[in-house]
């Protein structure tokens, strides 16, 4: 007899109903994605205002006092030179308004013109040179200073201000990621318990694996099914397909048991006589019925019945040369 393992297969449509039956679960990780990712965007922000602000803290770290001296003789002088740069070109901007809306100009207006323009052009230059000659006495740790010094004065909002809080969009963009990436393991996780499970999932499974035939299926909250089957079973025996029949499963109790009772029932009051052995693969008493009966119905839940016992159910009868006559799904 073939290795029923070789013949199992994933059915890809029940794969997705059974994840999706925890689409409330998948909702609930989806939602601790989005609060994770917003923390982590928002910790990580936090983190970086930390380190800006351990950076930004003391510019003049490292320096003596002459040093920390010489940086602020350069930070005073580049204030002279912005100041005196900035006066120039509001002065010079207000002539050129002038002259645009006259027309002409006089000569004494044209030498103020052309000394404004020098003086702006060597304002310029002192600048772009971070400070004049004073800038350029310092060492590399105190231009270092300078430079962070500047950067603070340039800017109203200082770097750890702007590092405060996370970014929106990068804090939304977080939070969907945190979403995706937690929802996808979740359903990995669905998806290798299904596939992992050693219990029926399918009736194909016992069509496919084990060769047997489904004289149908009974659905466990509306019974749907049931009338039919106790219909099919009641044929075997009455058209002589075998004398004794044995409606068996591996399951011992629960919803498999109960079904088997009433069908039972049912066959009693159309004075058909059958019998019942629960749990064959451990009971004496129902191995002993097996024994002596000439046909079999097998009776298997999908989420309770292994495929381990089904394949020694279905041993034992190729043992023991009984014939198997149908079988029962209850899902």
């Amino acid at each position: 007899m073939n290795n029923y393992r070789e013949n199992l297969e994933i059915d890809l449509k029940d794969l997705a109903g059974y994840i999706l039956k925890f689409w409330k679960s998948i909702i609930l990780f989806a939602l601790i994605g989005v609060v994770l990712g917003g923390a982590f965007s928002f910790a990580k922000g936090y983190v970086s205002q930390d380190n800006t602000a351990a950076e930004t803290e003391s510019p003049y770290s490292g320096l003596n006092d002459k040093q920390i001296q010489e940086v602020e003789l350069a930070l005073d002088t580049y204030k002279t030179f912005q100041q005196t740069r900035e006066t120039v070109k509001s002065s010079l901007q207000k002539d050129l308004e002038a002259y645009n809306s006259e027309g002409n100009i006089d000569h004494e207006s044209a030498e103020s013109l052309y000394y404004k323009v020098q003086t702006l052009n060597t304002t310029s230059m002192a600048q772009l040179s971070g400070g004049g000659s004073v800038y350029g006495s310092l060492n590399a740790d105190q231009k270092k200073a300078f430079d962070q010094k500047i950067n603070r004065e340039n800017n109203p909002i200082s770097a750890v201000e702007v590092t405060s809080t996370a970014p929106i969009k990068d804090m939304i963009k977080k939070s969907i990621l945190g979403a995706i990436a937690l929802v996808f393991l979740y359903v990995v996780f669905l998806a290798l318990k299904y596939i992992l499970s050693p219990k029926l999932k399918t009736v194909d499974d016992l069509k496919a694996a084990f060769k047997l035939p489904v004289l149908g299926t009974i659905t466990k909250k509306t019974d749907d099914g049931l009338a039919v089957i106790c219909s099919s079973i009641m044929a075997l025996i009455t058209t002589g397909k075998a004398k004794n029949i044995i409606l068996c499963s591996t399951l011992s109790n629960g919803t498999v048991a109960d079904y088997i009772t009433r069908i039972t029932e049912f066959l009693k009051e159309k004075s058909v006589t059958s019998n019942v052995a629960l749990g064959i693969i451990s009971d004496p008493n129902s191995i002993d019925k097996v024994a002596d009966s000439d046909g079999l119905v097998f009776f298997e839940s999908i989420g309770e019945s292994t495929y381990e016992n089904i394949d020694k159910e279905v041993a034992m009868a190729n043992n023991l040369g009984i014939k198997v006559l149908g079988s029962v799904v209850v899902k």
